[in-house]
């Protein structure tokens, strides 16, 4: 957002979120030509905006789908940033946005299969990790001897059973680590549970709900998660470390996991394992295996390092690029 909001030379910038971000929005207003807005903004028409750049959530009565149908009834152009691979959030094949930023080839190809074609898809990298070079590089230095295990909603299908499939793999290994456990947002009102759950298999084990999660990623020598955005964060956040930071799995055993990443991403394989970005547990027979290799495999993490490494220089640009685009509409 400081990025747009600081090179782009439109005459003026309307945000409009929900009450519970305003904290993080507090000092836009007075540092830039921003001006934030109320629902009702969007009960006039406007004919002075030119471009729309809309979130991607899949709530049919998101703040996301209430921006999206105001622009398509004024006619205004919209882009949409993917932070994962595929995501088409709240839209249909028959109410896209004008552009989606893409994180790489891959994503553009699972976008154009979800829709049939029908999305115009930008290769731009990701805008959101091209500052994580300066949390790299306070992460890259000290022992790590942690595994993270990086929880999202519980609710999730086959998220709470591939959490307990990972408990019960790593009680099978002497890895003399500790486990730590982040929970998802949505989840902050069952830390006793989970605490009763991870406590049947180690009871030296942390529960963490709001720490920042960057630096439980660099302290930790394996990052554990099922599907989550986070596998994306430690990519980048390795790529742009001196030094391997350490290993990540994927977590999707069983068939309601897998058929919710299909619908997700397109596919029932998570993608970032396919380009050398992680390891991926499908099977409950290779789940040791798969875990000891991530905690112990010096090599699969320098491995790991180097691909990462890859697609960091790819981002470094991504900012620029989406902001040129949106530069095409400035109209005035």
């Amino acid at each position: 957002m400081d990025y747009f909001l600081t090179y782009n030379s439109l005459a003026k910038v309307y945000l409009y979120f929900s009450d519970k971000c305003k904290p993080v929005y507090n000092d836009l207003e007075n540092n830039y030509r921003i001006d934030f807005i109320q629902s009702d903004f969007f009960s006039k028409n406007r004919t002075n905006i030119n471009f729309a750049l809309i979130g991607l959530s899949e709530s049919q009565t998101s703040i996301d789908k209430i921006s999206a149908q105001f622009a398509l009834g004024n006619k205004i152009p919209t882009g949409v940033i993917q932070d994962i691979w595929g995501n088409t959030g709240h839209f249909d094949q028959d109410n896209l946005p004008n552009f989606f930023f893409v994180i790489d080839e891959t994503a553009k190809k699972l976008t154009l299969s979800k829709t049939t074609g029908k999305a115009n898809c930008i290769i731009t990298g990701s805008p959101k990790h091209a500052n994580y070079s300066k949390w790299a590089r306070s992460t890259s230095e000290g022992e790590r001897n942690n595994i993270l295990f990086c929880l999202q909603p519980l609710c999730l299908p086959g998220v709470e059973e591939n959490f307990f499939y990972f408990l019960n793999f790593l009680s099978k290994i002497d890895h003399r680590s500790r486990l730590q456990i982040k929970l998802h947002p949505d989840d902050y009102g069952s830390v006793d549970n989970v605490l009763r759950w991870v406590n049947k298999f180690d009871q030296t084990a942390k529960i963490y709900t709001d720490s920042e999660i960057i630096n439980l990623l660099g302290q930790a020598k394996l990052v554990v998660t099922c599907f989550s955005t986070v596998g994306i964060d430690h990519n980048y956040l390795n790529g742009f470390s001196r030094q391997p930071l350490g290993n990540l799995i994927y977590m999707s055993v069983g068939s309601d996991i897998r058929n919710h990443i299909s619908k997700q991403f397109g596919t029932d394989i998570i993608p970032g394992p396919t380009q050398g970005l992680g390891i991926v547990v499908t099977e409950k027979r290779e789940g040791v295996i798969k875990l000891r290799r991530g905690i112990f495999d010096k090599k699969l993490a320098i491995n790991y390092h180097q691909k990462c490494q890859e697609i960091c220089q790819y981002s470094l640009n991504s900012k620029k690029i989406i902001n040129d685009n949106i530069q095409k509409y400035d109209i005035r």
